[in-house]
């Protein structure tokens, strides 16, 4: 997949034009040839044949968690009382964040 944390971290951000061989290298790789990536973006009169001289690339990556029910029930003893659950999710969410810093 292109959307990983390696991608993500090493291959998001400016390209110059003098890396657009390592570029397209890299759509080669990450794409199957009949998806044709290069006419979807129209390559050639979007990038090669103009004056850029660069671009920048954004990528992004999805992360997953999965809970055990029963462990989400232990915290969830009350409908009225969101306290523990709201308490784990916001633990959940910061050790997201400390993982991609």
């Amino acid at each position: 997949p292109l959307h990983t944390p390696d991608n993500f971290y090493n291959q998001s951000g400016k390209w110059n034009s003098d890396k657009w061989d390592d570029f397209e290298k890299l759509m080669d790789d990450h794409f199957k040839p009949e998806f044709r990536w290069r006419e979807h973006c129209n390559w050639t009169d979007n990038f090669t044949n103009t004056d850029r001289s660069y671009f920048t690339m954004s990528l992004g990556y999805e992360v997953c968690v999965f809970i055990p029910y029963n462990h989400l029930q232990s915290i969830d003893k009350n409908e009225k009382d969101i306290v523990g659950v709201s308490h784990f999710v916001n633990k959940v969410a910061d050790a997201f964040e400390t993982l991609m810093n």
